[in-house]
């Protein structure tokens, strides 16, 4: 079992950096030899990450809520987290709700990863819900939470979760203290899984606030990043972004 264990955390570390190779090699022996849940579920919650860029939708949420079934605390509020934003995707309400309630309901608050998402994920359904005054107290706590812990400030898994309070709370301005910084942080631990989608988010976000020169830089280098890693999915923001040039107008780049 502790083999087991050391190989899951690895296939999760894997995913971080953007190796979907390794996080398929470890994950098949983490799933072979069926021993121990835990570890199970964390090979389960990185296949699924892996799904989400390499794959579908729909396998990818299947293999979240596989995850789910499986984990406890700071990993069951990731997965559920995952499940949160893959519901959102599909315009899912029902499912969103369902993940972010459960997840307020079993999150640990001694620990403060836990405890962030103890509020953003009902902050971002009374969002999505219709119901911005009372979800936007919750993100803006969890913003807090996130700057105000040490291990959190400079955890790179982080680094979207920081990026989408900002669209819960449409107010990009929410991260012009921390994005540069979190972002660097990504860069310098070589976790390009998170780095990739970081700067596409932060494309758009450098764009709303009229930023175009950094917002195109930004989208020009998660493009390029993305398909360096193989990543299938649309990165989206940045493709709208690039297809602007540095002074904000339309159609100046190809991609």
């Amino acid at each position: 079992i502790r083999r087991s264990e050391r190989l899951a955390a690895a296939t999760e570390d894997a995913y971080v950096a953007g190796d979907a190779v390794r996080v398929r090699r470890l994950a098949a022996e983490v799933l072979e030899s069926a021993l121990g849940a835990e570890p199970r579920a964390h090979v389960l919650f990185a296949l699924g990450m892996l799904e989400w860029h390499h794959g579908t939708v729909a396998r990818s949420r299947e293999l979240f809520e596989r995850a789910a079934e499986l984990a406890t605390g700071r990993l069951l509020m990731r997965t559920l987290c995952e499940l949160v934003h893959v519901c959102q995707f599909v315009d899912d309400v029902v499912g969103l709700t369902a993940a972010a309630d459960r997840a307020a309901a079993v999150a640990d608050c001694s620990d403060p990863e836990q405890a962030m998402l103890a509020n953003y994920l009902p902050g971002a359904a009374r969002v999505v819900e219709g119901h911005p005054d009372l979800g936007a107290p919750l993100v803006r706590r969890a913003v807090e939470l996130l700057e105000s812990d040490p291990v959190l400030r400079d955890d790179p898994r982080q680094l979207l979760i920081s990026l989408f309070c900002t669209f819960w709370l449409q107010d990009p301005t929410i991260a012009l203290g921390y994005f540069d910084r979190r972002i660097n942080r990504a860069r310098e631990v070589g976790a390009l899984g998170m780095l990739a989608f970081g700067l596409s988010l932060a494309s758009g976000g450098l764009a709303w606030l009229g930023d175009h020169a950094r917002a195109y830089a930004f989208a020009g280098e998660a493009i390029e990043l993305l398909d360096t890693l193989g990543y299938k999915a649309d990165p989206g923001v940045a493709f709208e972004v690039a297809a602007t040039d540095p002074s904000g107008n339309t159609g100046a780049a190809t991609h």
